[in-house]
């Protein structure tokens, strides 16, 4: 390091920038001086990477970032299960208005159920449609990890793909149960 000593949050913020970098070496010096006006060395940069297990630490970021996005999702899926429940108990209703009263009269519907009924349904449409996203977003981080690992660590492509093609079959199961 040359005798100079730097702070554990100088330290930090080259870990989130050389993770941001893609774990490049050369591009997180870029931005550093680009962007934080820090001129550090690359040999200091690269004794980080080893000395602090960066690698270990990312990995384990992205695990932890995974699990949140995850659960996001799932709060997702929640609300989305709640809203087609009251849209099924919503469509009872208005199915049961067709029937004549014990006076024989149909019964109307009124404007407030008619406008909270068309407002529930297109959340449904969006939040379908977000689900849409999240599965091209998923398919794409696949791929991309597919040729991130083909590129950087060829040997481990075999392996990926045996867990990869029945994670897809998997998936496929999940969200056709999803979609009915």
């Amino acid at each position: 390091m040359g005798g100079m000593a730097y702070t554990p949050a100088r330290r930090d913020l080259a870990f989130r920038v050389w993770r941001e970098a893609g774990q490049n070496a050369s591009e997180a010096l870029r931005r550093l001086k680009s962007e934080h006006q820090w001129s550090l060395s690359r040999s200091t940069l690269l004794q980080w990477v080893e000395k602090y297990n960066w690698i270990s630490r990312s990995a384990q970021a992205a695990v932890e970032e995974q699990r949140v996005a995850d659960s996001k999702m799932a709060g997702s899926d929640r609300t989305l299960a709640d809203l087609l429940r009251l849209k099924k108990q919503i469509d009872t209703y208005l199915k049961s208005l067709e029937e004549p009263d014990e006076s024989g009269r149909v019964q109307k519907v009124d404007t407030a159920t008619i406008g909270a009924y068309t407002r529930l349904c297109e959340a449904i449409t969006k939040m379908q449609g977000d689900n849409g996203i999240r599965r091209r977003v998923a398919r794409d981080v696949i791929e991309e990890l597919i040729r991130f690992t083909r590129e950087r660590s060829p040997q481990h492509l075999v392996a990926l793909l045996d867990i990869v093609e029945p994670f897809g079959e998997e998936l496929a199961i999940i969200w056709s149960d999803d979609d009915a």
